[in-house]
């Protein structure tokens, strides 16, 4: 028997739902299936960017990776 490692990682689509504040480029995105992933294809991390003056607990999602974020 052998066992192996495995990662549970949600999938995402672009939702339906549109905010009532206009804000342009603003996608949002909603779970749509799951799949299990061997580690070693995974990149682990994210720039998770604060966003100021919000009540809640909020973050933007940066996607311009560069070098210096795997040092």
């Amino acid at each position: 028997n052998k066992s192996h490692t495995v990662i549970l990682v949600s999938l995402f689509e672009v939702s339906k739902f549109k905010p009532k504040t206009r804000w342009d480029g603003c996608q949002i995105f909603e779970e749509n299936s799951y799949r299990f992933v061997l580690p070693k294809y995974l990149v682990r991390g994210c720039h998770m960017i604060p966003v100021f003056g919000s009540s809640e607990k909020s973050f933007h999602l940066n996607d311009l990776v560069d070098v210096d974020a795997f040092l």
